[in-house]
């Protein structure tokens, strides 16, 4: 897949932990911590405000901390396996 003209490994390697996030964001909005207001629209794209950034950076944080040990896990064992050449790469999930 190409992202700006380049192959994009860092997208590869980052979408195993996409479903941390979205399951953090899920469960935020359906407690009333985020909504549609914190985002404002300009020339057509939608934009976190400025003010709202620190608590969705807190909500991030507070579950990528959640999650550290199977992270870890996992890149360590997704490096070994690129290092031996392994056809199997890992399969990361959250309980």
């Amino acid at each position: 897949r190409l992202f700006y003209q380049r192959k994009s490994l860092v997208c590869d390697v980052e979408e195993p932990f996409r479903c941390i996030i979205d399951k953090a964001l899920l469960k935020a909005h359906n407690l009333g911590q985020i909504n549609e207001k914190d985002f404002s629209t300009k020339r057509g794209n939608y934009e976190l405000k400025y003010k709202e950034a620190r608590k969705y950076s807190e909500i991030f944080l507070k579950e990528i901390m959640a999650h550290k040990d199977e992270i870890f896990l996992y890149i360590q064992s997704f490096y070994r396996a690129a290092i031996r050449g392994n056809q199997e790469f890992p399969f990361f999930s959250i309980r």
